[in-house]
């Protein structure tokens, strides 16, 4: 199953923050940085990783 990507500029932080929290208040899953990169990871690749896979589909 997809999930939402949150992309966000750092400015608006708080708006994202909240924005996440509402889709997981309707049971929507969601990907955003920083909470769901692991550590020790390629930022770059589970960025590219998390915008292909987030409709579920692979391109």
């Amino acid at each position: 199953m997809g999930y939402a990507f949150i992309s966000y500029s750092s400015k608006n932080q708080k708006l994202a923050n909240a924005m996440r929290e509402l889709f997981k208040r309707h049971n929507i899953d969601t990907w955003m940085a920083p909470y769901d990169i692991p550590a020790g990871c390629e930022y770059a690749e589970v960025l590219y990783d998390a915008i292909t896979d987030c409709s579920g589909r692979n391109y």
